[in-house]
């Protein structure tokens, strides 16, 4: 549920999807078209009670990869955005909050291989902390 409520989030803002349209996947982007996002979540064993809920948190790992660096900063950007404003009820979890890692700031790689070309990929990568029940 998790997975789908972050896909949902990124999909429906329109910060992101004017960069990105649907090309949000978890774990793994199989598609040559950039801009793209990949996501991730690990769910934290430690719950905490709150009233007649529990709370859950997971740790959600975002990377933005396009053809330019300027262009993967500004996806990370939206996606931050988007992901920081983010709280309610997406199909199945209430979520209360994202918090960006403070210890991590977008780090840059170049990835030099994509696919079967020899382009270059620019990848920014942020983990946040999400709160849900």
């Amino acid at each position: 549920m998790v997975a789908e409520a972050i896909y949902k989030i990124l999909t429906t803002d329109a910060g992101v999807s004017a960069l990105c349209g649907i090309r949000v996947c978890p774990d793994i982007y199989l598609g040559n078209v950039q801009p793209a996002i990949v996501y991730s979540t690990v769910e934290s064993i430690k719950t905490h009670a709150q009233g007649a809920t529990s709370l859950k948190f997971y740790t959600v790992t975002i990377e933005c990869s396009a053809s330019t660096l300027i262009q993967a900063r500004q996806v990370s950007a939206a996606v931050r955005t988007a992901l920081t404003v983010a709280a309610g009820y997406y199909g199945g979890i209430t979520i209360k909050r994202f918090r960006m890692n403070d210890g991590d700031t977008d780090g840059e790689t170049i990835d030099p291989q994509v696919g079967d070309e020899q382009t270059v990929q620019y990848t920014t990568k942020t983990e946040y902390y999400l709160t849900c029940y």
